[in-house]
């Protein structure tokens, strides 16, 4: 069974209230059916739905993995199950964007279910 978190903000994504930025990996539009995600109003923000695996993002790109995906001290992203890109989480359940990785590290490799917002730029070059 899937871990799913829950709404606990403004937003809802994996599902406990990140906003992610799909500039490595965006499918405009493509995951948006389904989605309960209350969007801000930024220009370019999508919708999303996707399930995923949490992983930690150095481990993820550069393969120098650590325990419990860096125990709080890394970067976390989602590898979308869909198509298997990595997705960078931005926000946390807080009101500031001050980052997720506080909420995602419990769930480090493990499957979640994602609703949220995407601030998708398709011209991003990163």
């Amino acid at each position: 069974m899937k871990n799913i978190l829950r709404k606990a903000g403004l937003i809802t994504a994996f599902t406990a209230s990140f906003a992610f930025s799909a500039g490595i990996a965006s499918a405009e539009g493509e995951f948006a059916e389904g989605s309960n995600a209350k969007e801000f109003g930024f220009s370019g923000e999508e919708k999303a739905t996707f399930s995923g695996k949490v992983v930690d993002v150095t481990c993820e790109l550069t393969g120098n993995c650590v325990d419990n995906c860096g125990a709080g001290k890394r970067l976390m992203g989602i590898v979308r199950a869909a198509d298997n890109k990595l997705i960078l989480p931005l926000k946390n359940a807080q009101l500031a964007f001050n980052g997720p990785v506080d909420d995602l590290v419990p769930y480090c490799n493990k499957d979640v279910d994602v609703d949220g917002v995407c601030k998708c730029d398709n011209n991003y070059i990163g």
